[in-house]
């Protein structure tokens, strides 16, 4: 289950990216109301020595969603060949003219509705794949183990809290912004500085002009800064994804192989951000799982921007799951925070 899929959200129109970077369509589960059990916040708690691995527990969530599919698919089989055998049947009787046969086959076309009626109830109300009580308990898990460190304080899952785009048209990085896609929003505090993070997908345009501007891990930070106008850096990886699309108003300030850093003309870096953030902003990796790193930062908050590809973003359904791009996130999230901290003190 692809980020670009979200059961959660009402979007469900997927068209390729001019990259190529939007995914595939695995699955594309019926969209309902929230279920009532998945409505309040979790708080989220540190791992402990006797909790299973995160992936061995997705799996058992996995398997649980696959296995109602396999008897949803089952049900649909027997229930068509059960509608369409009463059917046939009861078009060649209604043909005889004859009253036995009519009755029969009026019986046969009662029993197809009440077939159509059982499988109704049990697909929809009694074994419908708990698709949205899948997303819940694993991201649940996910987060348990990426916000172990110390340092994470209060983090709390909102399961149905969704990113405005508002917020994300104020940061001014990517223009001609028309949806998006989020889930797994969290709050909380790292260092005693609160932070709000979710996984979301952007696009501009729409059906069949829509396109990926951005698909990764969304961290909004507070920062001490007075500054007018913002700054964007951008830590480039080999490929050429999600690059920010709203800097026609500013001049470049710096550009190396790596780093390109954006803002207003004449601005002096080193006096506004200090040379210990810069320096580590600039040592920060874009690598293997990792496609890409931009900062919007203006005075009073940084938004950070990490594009991750599938491995990180999706929730598979039917294969296993892979925890080694997670991992990778789990590793990297501490030393952003620390860059983003530099920002707060």
């Amino acid at each position: 289950m692809k980020l670009n899929d979200d059961v959660l959200s009402n979007e469900v129109d997927n068209k390729p990216s001019e990259e190529g970077k939007e995914p595939v369509v695995e699955i594309k589960p019926p969209v309902e109301n929230p279920q009532k059990g998945y409505k309040e916040p979790i708080e989220i708690t540190k791992p402990t020595n006797e909790d299973a691995p995160y992936w061995e527990t997705i799996d058992t969530f996995r398997e649980q969603i696959v296995d109602s599919v396999k008897r949803s698919k089952r049900r649909s089989t027997i229930s068509l060949g059960i509608i369409v055998a009463c059917t046939v049947a009861a078009a060649i009787l209604l043909s005889l003219d004859n009253m036995a046969a009519s009755i029969v086959a009026w019986c046969l076309l009662a029993v197809a509705v009440v077939v159509i009626l059982i499988f109704f109830i049990l697909n929809k109300r009694v074994d419908r794949p708990d698709f949205e009580g899948y997303v819940v308990k694993a991201s649940t898990a996910i987060n348990k183990v990426s916000f172990a460190d110390g340092k994470f304080t209060d983090v709390v899952y909102f399961p149905y809290e969704k990113l405005d785009l508002g917020e994300v048209f104020a940061d001014g990085v990517y223009a001609g912004l028309t949806n998006s896609i989020s889930r797994n929003f969290l709050k909380g505090s790292y260092d005693g500085h609160t932070f709000k993070m979710c996984e979301c997908a952007l696009f501009t345009g729409a059906g069949r002009q829509r396109r990926t501007a951005f698909v990764g891990k969304y961290i909004n930070f507070v920062n001490s800064l007075n500054f007018e106008g913002r700054f964007i850096f951008l830590v480039k990886g080999k490929e050429v994804v999600d690059q920010p699309s709203a800097i026609d108003d500013l001049e470049v300030l710096e550009n190396t192989d790596d780093v390109y850093i954006y803002g207003p003309k004449g601005a002096n870096l080193k006096d506004i951000f200090g040379a210990k953030f810069i320096s580590k902003m600039k040592s920060l990796k874009v690598e293997k799982h990792l496609l890409n790193i931009v900062f919007s930062v203006w005075a009073g908050h940084t938004t950070l921007y990490l594009s991750y590809d599938d491995l990180v973003n999706e929730l598979p359904v039917d294969k296993k799951y892979n925890p080694d791009g997670v991992k990778q996130f789990q590793k990297e999230l501490p030393v952003f925070m620390e860059v983003l901290a530099q920002l707060a003190k």
